[in-house]
């Protein structure tokens, strides 16, 4: 076994008995999978925010980010001091390695989470006509919520690097809840759901026109109707196709593979992070499957991983050169 494979080895089986990671090889590098189990336990994460959340006065959402805000700051601050030291221009570019099946990126698009509420006149069903169902008025607004879906897809046509059919706008619900009981008018109806949106808007456009459409739904009906955004919020962001690290990067994929599709990503990460607020042109690219990612059986094939960086490497000594 060759030393950094026993390394290797050696560091997988200390994490396996932090039961921190499981493993199924067959040789090392060739055929194994490397099996991430359990890669964020959501309940004991936001049990452990919490208690930050709770000594600041702010919610579990508004107290994690503002968590990631530091340590990303932090983060940069280190990369750009270490590259400045260096002599290099932090703004040059970014790769952020992601599952995207050895698909090069450059743009990624956004995604909001919502939660709308909207209130009834509870009554018991034998004497349904004198309460008003805020389940009723849900479907009404949601229904303009609809409306405003198809606009929003028809504004994204023909944005660069992402399809037009099917497109990856969308307004999905994903959990709705209503009442407290199934003999009675509900008082109250609640849908959440995320957006998908793509670079020609942003955040703040979308949590604006998404407000207004509530609220003139619940104008037109004479209901009570309101919007939240209290959860995920992340921005789109494109880097040009053109962009000479594009370029380099997809040349590099070509010559290890062959092949060097560049698109938009159809998920979130952390890319918009380094564009937005590092200012950087920014490369979503990875080994893996993206349907894989956060399940229980997410995996990445040890030879996609050798590939990978094949590819990383050769463009980094196209795009930072080699020292003489």
């Amino acid at each position: 076994m060759a030393p950094s494979a026993n390394l290797f080895a050696q560091e997988v089986a200390l994490l396996r008995k932090k039961k921190q990671v499981g493993t199924v090889f067959g040789d090392i590098g060739c055929n194994g999978l490397l099996y991430f189990l359990n890669a964020l336990d959501t309940g004991l994460a936001r049990a452990a925010i919490k208690k930050v959340a709770d000594s600041m006065g702010l919610s579990v959402e508004d107290a994690a980010l503002a968590i990631l805000d530091v340590a990303f700051a932090n983060m940069i601050n280190v990369l750009k001091l270490v590259t400045v030291q260096r002599g290099h221009d932090p703004r040059d570019a970014a790769l952020v390695l992601e599952p995207t099946s050895f698909g090069i990126h450059p743009a990624n698009r956004g995604a909001i989470w919502f939660k709308i509420t909207t209130e009834g006149v509870p009554t018991h069903m034998g004497r349904w006509w004198e309460g008003q169902s805020a389940f009723e008025n849900l479907e009404a607004v949601l229904a303009a919520v609809r409306e405003w879906d198809a606009r929003l897809v028809a504004e994204s046509q023909g944005v660069p690097l992402f399809p037009d059919n099917p497109s990856p706008v969308h307004v999905n619900i994903g959990i709705v809840r209503a009442g407290d009981w199934p003999a009675k008018v509900p008082a109250t109806a609640e849908a959440e759901g995320g957006v998908s949106f793509l670079p020609n808007k942003n955040l703040g456009q979308i949590r604006e026109e998404m407000t207004a459409v509530v609220a003139q739904a619940a104008r037109q009906r004479g209901i009570t109707a309101s919007v939240v955004f209290e959860k995920l919020q992340n921005e789109a962001y494109a880097t040009p196709e053109d962009h000479p690290a594009v370029a380099a990067f997809r040349d590099a994929s070509v010559a290890v593979r062959g092949a060097g599709e560049v698109t938009g990503f159809l998920a979130s990460c952390d890319a918009r992070l380094f564009y937005h607020r590092g200012r950087m042109p920014t490369i979503v690219f990875g080994p893996g499957d993206l349907l894989m990612a956060h399940s229980d059986i997410e995996s990445i094939q040890m030879s996609d991983i050798v590939t990978a960086a094949k590819i990383v490497a050769r463009f980094i000594l196209s795009w930072c050169g080699v020292a003489r």
